[in-house]
């Protein structure tokens, strides 16, 4: 889950002239018809759509600067002149003064150019697009998947984009896994925090969400340190939205520190409250899948899909909790489906290649499949660790006798034979 970005916005605190309107519109949408419309792009979606080539480049742009070294020129992907013009039409300014809607816009300016890091915790490798909506000439609504084939996540997010001069740039974006659009963020937070009377929940927001921007999502340790912030958050009486949103990276972070019962505590609190997340059923299969109870995480994770969709993400786990049930024939299946949605996903191979026999692991279908994981040596390197991890050795031996070409290496082989009893394949 990436929201960093989102939150990143709304703690910027730099001007330029303003240029020409773009007749943008604020459509406020409730959490119900966000999860509706969530359905009906991922869960409904089965046919390839025809995407305007600009939009498509645009994401591709987006993930290479999100994986790059280089410094990201923000301008590249956000107009700030529409992103302000949005927050406008959603009557963000509603009660300011002139002199203080000057002074938030100026410092919005200026802080925008600082996202380079959140525009890198949200990288991804690849992208789909699984449905555009055109709601006027110049306007683009685009549902969209997002691949980290490293962490094997993926991300679901909706982008408002507008043409501007300098091509297509985005003036909203919304995290669908919790429901949390920018504008209508920065919206609220602008009516609770700003006057003499701010809201007593606005101070502890800003800690919560710069800890967002300092997760390495890599890390476990990291992700756990939310906890502390996240905890004083939801000590405050909440908007819906904000509450939705820290109650899930609250059960995200007791998840990540391996306290599984406060994990579930939490998310029973959201489903009792009213502020359960889409994503609660999917935190809750793999709450179910540390407990090793395969069946009920199973059925966690249909009820996410019914609303989500099923990609490469969810279908690995689905995959292993089959593995773990005896039922081969469905691992595979939810394996091969992951694979489908995502060639690249190293972990989905893992799981097809658990789920098969050894006489299948010769079949030249499945080195197509390590060809198009994008580094086929590799991803053997990852399949073999994994198939002596959970102690596979006949189908280890298998895989190390189809894929002894493509290591290469002698040292490598030498340490397989090892691993698998030091007996010789041929």
């Amino acid at each position: 889950m990436r929201i960093a970005l989102i939150v990143a916005l709304v703690v910027t605190v730099v001007s330029c002239e303003r240029k020409k309107r773009h007749g943008i519109e604020y459509r406020e949408i409730s959490h119900e018809q966000s999860v509706a419309d969530t359905t009906a792009a991922f869960a409904e979606s089965v046919e390839e759509i025809e995407v305007e080539p600009e939009i498509d480049a645009f994401f591709k742009k987006l993930g290479r600067a999100s994986r790059s070294d280089d410094e990201i020129d923000i301008s590249d992907f956000i107009s700030v002149d529409a992103m302000i013009e949005t927050a406008e039409a959603a009557n963000a300014f509603d009660g300011m003064s002139s002199t203080g809607k000057r002074s938030f816009i100026t410092g919005f300016r200026k802080g925008i150019s600082n996202l380079d890091d959140a525009f890198r915790q949200m990288a991804y490798d690849r992208h789909r697009i699984v449905r555009v909506e055109k709601p006027a000439e110049n306007r683009r609504i685009v549902f969209i998947i997002q691949y980290d084939n490293d962490l094997n996540v993926s991300v679901k997010m909706r982008w408002w984009l507008v043409r501007t001069d300098r091509g297509w740039r985005a003036h909203d974006f919304e995290d669908l896994s919790v429901g949390l659009r920018t504008v209508g963020l920065i919206a609220t937070m602008m009516k609770a925090g700003l006057g003499k009377n701010a809201e007593p929940w606005i101070a502890d927001f800003i800690p919560a969400a710069l800890s967002i921007r300092q997760i390495d999502m890599g890390n476990l340790e990291s992700i756990a340190g939310m906890r502390e912030p996240m905890q004083r958050l939801l000590e405050h009486e909440l908007p819906t939205d904000i509450r939705r949103f820290a109650s899930a990276m609250l059960a995200s972070a007791h998840m990540a520190a391996q306290d599984f019962d406060k994990a579930e505590q939490e998310l029973q609190a959201a489903e009792k409250g009213g502020y359960q997340s889409p994503m609660a059923d999917y935190q809750l299969g793999h709450i179910m899948m540390n407990r090793e109870e395969w069946r009920k995480a199973l059925e966690a994770f249909e009820r996410n899909i019914a609303i989500m969709g099923a990609d490469s993400d969810i279908l690995e786990s689905v995959s292993d909790c089959h593995y773990q049930l005896g039922d081969m024939e469905a691992a595979r299946e939810a394996a091969l489906k992951g694979l489908d949605d995502n060639p690249r996903s190293v972990n989905c191979l893992a799981c097809l290649l658990a789920a098969s026999t050894p006489e299948q692991l010769a079949e030249p279908a499945l080195a197509e499949r390590f060809d198009a994981s994008g580094d086929a040596a590799a991803s053997y390197e990852v399949a073999l660790d994994y198939l002596v991890s959970i102690e596979a050795m006949d189908k280890a031996r298998a895989l190390l006798a189809a894929c002894r070409s493509e290591l290469n290496d002698e040292k490598l082989i030498d340490y397989y034979e090892e691993a698998l009893s030091g007996k010789s394949v041929e």
